[in-house]
C-alpha cells in the first residue's frame, strides 16, 4: 500500500518538496487535453474524446494545466481503487497506451524505450531491441486502460523518486525499487561504481522523457527568449515533473560563460549572470564580476572628462 507518509518521504527524498510538503521550486506549466468521457469500466478505465469544432472558442475536450498536485495525486494511485483512478484520470487525462502497452508517442524503434517498458507493464519491457512503428497515428478518438497499467505506472515513478533521493544523498537505494525498476537488484548486490548507478537512473529518467515525447521548445514574445519543456500528454507532464524533480531543479538555463544548456537548483532572475556548475568551479563568475568592475571604473572615470568638455 502506497500511504501518504510513502509519497510525501518519496517527494522529499528526491528534493521535489520541502519538509512540509510544499513544493520547493515551481511546476512548469504544461498544458494538454483531457477526453469528453472518461468512466470506470470493472478492471478497465474507458475513454472517448468527442470531435472539435474549431470555429468555437469553447473545446469539447477541456484543456488542462500541470500543477503541484499532479504528481502527488498520481503517485496516491499505485494502492487506489479504480474509481479514484476514474475520477484522477477524468481531471488530468490518460496515459494513451498503444497496442505495445506503453504511450502512444513512444518513438519508432522500442529500443530506445526498452529500459522504461516496465513503467506500464509493457510485454516489451526486457530491453528488446525490435524496431516498430509510430503508434501515435493508431490511437483514435477512444480507448481503454488497464488498472495494473495505472498501478504499475505509478509505483514505478515513485520508485524513481526514491532512487533519486538516495544518489544525491550517496546512497544507492533500496533493492526493492531497483527491482521495480530493472527486474533486479543488481545495482545493489554487485559493488558497481557510483557513476554507474546514477548513469543507469539517468537513462530510465531519459528513456522516459523521450517514450511521452517531451521535447525542448525555443520562444520569443515579449522580453528575453525562453527555452522551455513541451509536451501534449499526460503522461509527458509527469514525465517533466519526474525528470526535475530527480535533477533538483525547476527547470532550463543557458550557462553566461560557456553557453551550454543545464538545469539549475533554482531558476536563474531575469537579467542577471548565471553559471553551470562547470564553470562556477573554474571561476568563470568571479572573472565576469571582475571585468564588470574594471568597465564600470571605466565609466566613471571618463563621465567627469565628458561633463568637463
Amino acid at each position: 500500500m502506497t500511504s501518504q507518509a510513502d509519497i510525501a518521504t518519496s517527494l522529499e527524498l528526491a528534493g521535489a518538496t520541502r519538509a512540509d510538503g510544499s513544493f520547493e521550486r515551481p511546476v512548469p506549466d504544461i498544458e494538454w487535453q483531457v477526453p469528453a468521457h472518461v468512466w470506470l469500466d470493472g478492471e478497465v478505465v474507458r475513454w472517448r474524446a468527442e470531435p472539435e469544432d474549431l470555429g468555437s472558442e469553447e473545446r469539447s475536450n477541456p484543456w488542462v494545466s500541470s500543477g503541484p498536485s499532479l504528481l502527488q495525486d498520481f503517485l496516491r494511485l499505485g494502492s487506489a481503487d479504480g474509481s479514484r483512478i476514474a475520477l484522477f484520470a477524468k481531471r488530468w487525462g490518460v496515459l494513451r497506451l498503444c497496442p505495445h502497452g506503453l504511450p502512444a508517442t513512444h518513438p519508432p524503434h522500442l529500443d530506445a524505450s526498452a529500459l522504461v517498458g516496465r513503467a506500464f507493464r509493457s510485454p516489451r519491457g526486457e530491453f528488446y531491441l525490435d524496431p516498430v512503428d509510430s503508434c501515435v497515428s493508431f490511437i483514435g478518438p477512444a480507448g481503454s486502460e488497464s488498472l495494473e497499467a495505472w498501478w504499475t505506472f505509478s509505483t514505478y515513478v515513485a520508485a524513481i523518486l526514491r532512487v533519486a533521493g538516495a544518489l544525491h544523498t550517496e546512497s544507492d537505494g533500496d533493492a526493492p525499487d531497483w527491482v521495480r525498476l530493472l527486474g533486479s537488484d543488481w545495482p545493489i548486490t554487485e559493488q558497481v561504481p557510483p557513476h554507474l548507478v546514477r548513469h543507469v537512473l539517468g537513462s530510465i529518467v531519459d528513456q522516459l522523457l523521450r517514450v511521452a515525447d517531451v521535447r525542448v521548445q525555443f520562444g520569443w514574445l515579449q522580453g528575453p527568449p525562453e527555452i522551455a519543456f513541451t509536451t501534449h500528454s499526460l503522461v509527458g507532464a509527469l514525465a517533466t515533473q519526474v525528470a526535475l524533480a530527480t535533477a533538483r531543479s525547476d527547470g532550463m538555463a543557458i550557462c553566461t560563460a560557456c553557453g551550454h544548456m543545464y538545469l539549475p537548483e533554482r531558476r536563474p532572475a531575469l537579467g542577471r549572470r548565471n553559471y553551470c556548475q562547470t564553470c562556477r568551479a573554474t571561476g568563470a563568475p568571479e572573472r565576469d564580476a571582475q571585468r564588470a568592475r574594471r568597465a564600470r571604473n571605466r565609466r566613471l572615470t571618463l563621465e567627469p572628462r565628458a561633463n568637463q568638455d
